[in-house]
């Protein structure tokens, strides 16, 4: 009934969604160190030492949050985690060693 046209449908709507996730989640947090959603409320995401993270390690971190909203639960806990933490971080954080902080230009 669809043909073609569906099956093309069906591939580009995820690709798509992959790519701009990447795009927002990866590309910009190593270029200008905040998503665009982390740019509206002021937060940037940064090292140890304050510098914007490397395209691989906001890929990984990526990758942790990605991996724990596979299990049924952890991503609450996750996002709950820096209620507790001493340094604030969620785990995804954690497992790249890095900190989400208020913009300075804020």
């Amino acid at each position: 009934m669809g043909g073609p046209v569906c099956c093309f449908f069906i591939i580009l709507f995820p690709l798509s969604t992959l790519l701009v996730g990447l795009y927002n989640r990866v590309y910009l947090v190593s270029q200008r160190g905040c998503s665009i959603g982390q740019g509206v409320v002021k937060v940037k995401v940064v090292d140890p030492n304050g510098r914007f993270l490397t395209q691989g390690t906001a890929f990984v971190r990526l990758l942790a949050q990605a991996g724990m909203g596979l299990v049924p639960f952890l991503p609450i806990l996750d996002l709950l985690w820096p209620l507790w933490d001493e340094r604030r971080q969620t785990l995804h954080d954690k497992a790249v060693n890095c900190y989400v902080i208020n913009d300075p230009r804020a």
